[in-house]
């Protein structure tokens, strides 16, 4: 029997001191939690402001690539329209010269005029541009001489070119019916990108 108590003393003890040593262990545990615990606000305010920043910039990437989007779309709608009304004011009679034409239909549309308006004859060579181009260029060359525009033209719906001046635009080309040629819309990339580059300065600045 004292061997036995003495076993079960034994028993005891150690299972005493393993309960112990687990909670000096989770003391130290805490212990340590706490000297970090003044740390730990900052730390998540950091990796909440990282993250807000990331969302942020995955926004304005994705609202730049939208914008550029709607604005081809918008000047290869406005192409056809515009190629339209010219074909009409050229199919009248008397048939006015196609310069003239070209810059009444502009006038008369205000709204939907591009930056720029290049018409070219039959030989693909422009004869009149708005604004004011020297005459004599040929379109594909002002356009960029790698560029599937002049052939493709209405199929090609708008596509982002580097124009000859080094510029990026886009541009789209329709081929007129009342007269052999074609009439060129551009727009400078940059110019789509201005209402875009507004709302992206408005958050930067509530961000900062």
């Amino acid at each position: 029997m004292t061997r036995a108590s003495a076993a079960i003393d034994d028993s005891r003890l150690r299972r005493g001191r393993a309960k112990g040593a687990k909670r000096a262990r989770g003391a130290a545990t805490l212990g340590r939690l706490a000297a970090w615990a003044p740390a730990l606000p900052p730390v998540f305010a950091v990796l909440l402001l990282f993250a807000l920043f990331g969302l942020t910039f995955e926004h304005l990437r994705s609202e730049r690539e939208r914008a550029l989007a709607g604005g081809a779309r918008d000047l290869d709608v406005f192409a056809t329209e515009l190629a339209t009304r010219l074909d009409e004011a050229l199919a009248a009679s008397p048939a006015p010269a196609p310069a003239e034409a070209l810059r009444a239909v502009l006038a008369a549309n205000p709204d939907i005029k591009p930056s720029r308006s290049l018409l070219a004859d039959g030989a693909g060579v422009v004869i009149a541009a708005d604004p004011p181009l020297a005459a004599g260029a040929p379109l594909e060359s002002v356009l960029g001489a790698a560029e599937p525009l002049t052939i493709l033209a209405d199929k090609a719906g708008a596509l982002r070119v580097q124009g000859a001046n080094g510029d990026d635009e886009f541009a789209a080309v329709r081929n007129l019916r009342a007269t052999p040629g074609q009439i060129a819309f551009v727009a400078p990339v940059g110019e789509l990108l201005q209402p875009w580059r507004r709302s992206a300065l408005i958050m930067i600045l509530l961000l900062g």
